[in-house]
């Protein structure tokens, strides 16, 4: 089963200032994928990354997929701390720090 790909945007009124994506890893028998987020620097802080990692890990959910996995630089500590918010847990490895979330059952 291929789930393709799912972009959410975040938007204040009609200007979207971040984004998501959902991305199934193509391999034999395997319900993972990968997550991707983009928010801009003026809109940090704000719960749009929170906003938009609950909208994917309900996307997973509903799509059967197992576990979620997540790459950002070893000092991006806000990514880090948000994915850990929503059960991530991470690595370094050469200075990137790798994360996987598990998202559970469908809802």
């Amino acid at each position: 089963r291929r789930i393709g790909t799912v972009i959410y945007g975040a938007f204040l009124g009609s200007e979207m200032h971040g984004s998501a994506e959902l991305r199934a890893l193509h391999t034999a028998g395997d319900e993972n994928a990968e997550v991707a987020f983009a928010i801009e620097r003026d809109h940090q802080h704000l719960g749009l990354g929170s906003a938009l990692m609950d909208r994917i890990i309900t996307a997973a959910q509903n799509r059967g997929i197992g576990q979620l996995h997540m790459i950002c630089m070893r000092e991006n500590a806000p990514m880090q701390r948000l994915a850990e918010k929503f059960g991530a847990h991470f690595h370094v490895d050469h200075g990137e720090a790798l994360g996987e979330i598990e998202p559970g059952k469908p809802t």
